[in-house]
């Protein structure tokens, strides 16, 4: 079964796109995330990072010079990128699959998009089949993704194996928590 995160918006100031870049690029460093940043020139109208969690498609943040988040693919993909136009309408949905990083990786990057959208942007939009940005249910989620989900829950969190390296979503439940965003709900 596939999964695809999908996601739109503009941001609040589109003068803050500095901020909650430098925001991604500090949360890629704790995660251990690999990213690269898009540098806005002559040919590439957008400005953002390409981040490539382990087993994940690439997250694209990349915006406007008027704060609309945008699919930069089309200018990066092709033989002559000077003959490109920006096509707002076309490229305003950024798809991710995420099938294979699995469930944890999948909620961990709700939660950043969730954490990013609350504190940067004006409207934004996301489509999770898995249900998890609209109901913050893991269970469902696990679910979703055809995982076995443990007996050892709590409501809807599940409880972690000690002996395990720390899981994906909890690596990054602590590094919103060290932005001071724990009061961030996912509904």
């Amino acid at each position: 079964m596939g999964l695809t995160i999908s996601y739109r918006g503009s941001l609040r100031d589109p003068s803050a796109a500095e901020m909650l870049l430098g925001d991604v690029f500090d949360l890629c460093m704790e995660m251990g995330w690999y990213y690269m940043p898009i540098h806005r020139s002559n040919v590439m109208p957008a400005k953002g990072i390409m981040i490539t969690p382990q087993g994940c498609e690439t997250i694209i943040l990349a915006f406007l010079t008027n704060g609309v988040l945008y699919d930069p693919f089309h200018f990066i993909y092709t033989e002559h990128p000077e003959r490109e136009v920006v096509k707002e309408d076309r490229y305003q949905w950024i798809h991710v699959k995420t099938r294979y990083a699995g469930v944890d990786t999948h909620i961990a990057i709700i939660k950043m998009l969730r954490y990013l959208s609350t504190k940067y942007f004006e409207s934004f939009e996301l489509r999770d089949p898995s249900g998890y940005w609209d109901t913050g249910n893991a269970a469902a989620c696990f679910e979703h993704f055809g995982e076995f989900v443990s007996p050892f829950t709590f409501g809807d969190e599940i409880i972690e194996d000690e002996d395990e390296e720390e899981s994906e979503s909890s690596k990054m439940d602590e590094a919103l928590w060290n932005r001071g965003a724990p009061e961030i709900s996912l509904n």
